[in-house]
């Protein structure tokens, strides 16, 4: 007999320290363990607070309560009305509308952060849409600033204002128009380019234009920069090697394995295949397979099975003794050896063998070869009174040979019943 939890009114089975599951977990948690706590079978759990008819979900409390207990510790503490901020920031100086905890945005990040709330705030979009640097023209990107003075403070901490910004004078090439390469019908973008042509010939500083005129600082290069002072060729060149002179060529190296003529690209002076051989084997050459010729004196044939060639194996299967000669196969019918000299082989049709039948039914002659049939066509004709067709098969030239096959006789008609059959 199982045990049972030793509250009273509970027949649950027993879990641990005479307890059941629920009111070992009660004891655990310092809770009183009474049989009122016990849900009778079969009835919906509710939430154990009085008035409250919320299903059950954690804690003897329902999914409020509960989140309720969780965050105050008393699953009766009403929960605080929602306020929304209204009014201004609550940082002196500041008129913008309060988002978060009484203060702006831009305040409530500060605060987050830990920054000094007092700091000025960057100048805002003026009205006219454009950066807020004297002096600059740029379009209006974000905290009152243009993309170039934005990024700058983004980077380091100041607009650098006494800085001149560098621009593109591209001004007599607008937007929209068409593209300037020739054959491109897509929308000029930038320069009077679609965005892959201005990319490309931004890269290759072919068009002096897109980059006002100045040009590559390494000497002896003309073309225009692309980054860092630097032409596109020579700026991968430094990004790639750090310098901006070519990478040397590799000296081809031949394969090291004999008779191959082709390069050595690895560390082992193969080619790839011979490399990828290596790797595989141990060996960059394919030893030479050798074959086992047969067991049996005086035999140089290759060994197929058990050191056997095919026709020792043959003969073992069929007598158990390599050695021995096979037999004439015997006649399916009884019948005495085929009637073609040198032949052995059980008669199968027409007092022959099945190979020398076939082979007359398809030549015309026991014997017979593409030479056979046709010194047969050039001398015999067709069997058939009146018909100097020459011979086909079976003594009848092609045309009575399929009417023989269809009907049963070369001189019969087709019929409708033998068309539809």
């Amino acid at each position: 007999m199982k045990r049972t939890c030793t509250v009273d009114g509970c027949g649950r089975i027993h879990l641990a320290r005479g307890f059941c599951s629920k009111h070992y977990n009660q004891w655990w948690m310092s809770q009183p363990t009474t049989a009122a706590d016990a849900t009778p079978k079969g009835a919906a759990r509710r939430c154990t607070l009085d008035g409250c008819e919320n299903p059950y979900y954690a804690q003897r409390y329902c999914k409020t309560h509960y989140t309720t207990w969780k965050r105050t510790g008393d699953a009766l503490t009403p929960r605080p009305p929602k306020t929304r901020n209204k009014g201004p920031c609550s940082v002196s100086g500041c008129h913008d509308r309060a988002r978060a905890k009484g203060m702006c945005v831009l305040h409530y990040k500060r605060s987050r952060r830990g920054t000094d709330l007092s700091a000025p705030l960057q100048a805002k979009r003026q009205g006219d849409g454009i950066c807020s640097v004297a002096g600059c023209r740029g379009k209006h990107s974000g905290h009152g600033l243009c993309a170039a003075h934005l990024r700058r403070y983004q980077v380091h901490g100041d607009v650098q204002a006494h800085l001149p910004i560098r621009r593109h004078t591209l001004s007599k090439y607008p937007a929209g128009g068409p593209c300037r390469e020739d054959g491109c019908e897509e929308s000029a973008k930038t320069g009077g380019y679609c965005n892959p042509h201005y990319t490309s010939h931004r890269f290759r500083g072919d068009d002096p234009e897109l980059v006002g005129g100045r040009i590559c600082l390494v000497d002896g290069c003309d073309r225009a920069i692309y980054a860092k002072d630097l032409c596109g060729m020579h700026y991968e060149r430094v990004r790639v090697t750090g310098s901006v002179e070519p990478r040397p060529k590799p000296v081809p190296r031949p394969c090291g394995v004999e008779s191959c003529d082709r390069n050595a690209t690895g560390r082992k002076d193969y080619c790839p295949p011979h490399q990828a051989r290596y790797m595989r084997t141990g060996s960059p050459v394919k030893p030479p397979r050798v074959r086992p010729t047969c067991s049996m004196v005086g035999c140089d044939q290759e060994a197929k099975a058990r050191k056997l060639c095919t026709l020792h194996y043959n003969r073992w299967r069929a007598s158990g003794d390599p050695t021995k000669p096979g037999t004439p196969t015997p006649s399916p019918v009884g019948r005495e050896a085929c009637t073609v000299d040198g032949c052995d082989t059980g008669q199968f049709a027409r007092t022959w063998c099945k190979k020398h039948y076939a082979r007359w039914k398809r030549w015309g002659s026991p014997l017979g070869t593409v030479a056979t049939r046709q010194a047969v066509e050039s001398e015999n004709e067709c069997s058939v009174k009146g018909c100097d067709r020459p011979f086909w098969a079976m003594d009848y030239c092609e045309m009575h040979h399929r009417r023989w096959k269809r009907n049963g006789h070369p001189t019969l008609e087709p019929t409708a019943e033998s068309l539809t059959a």
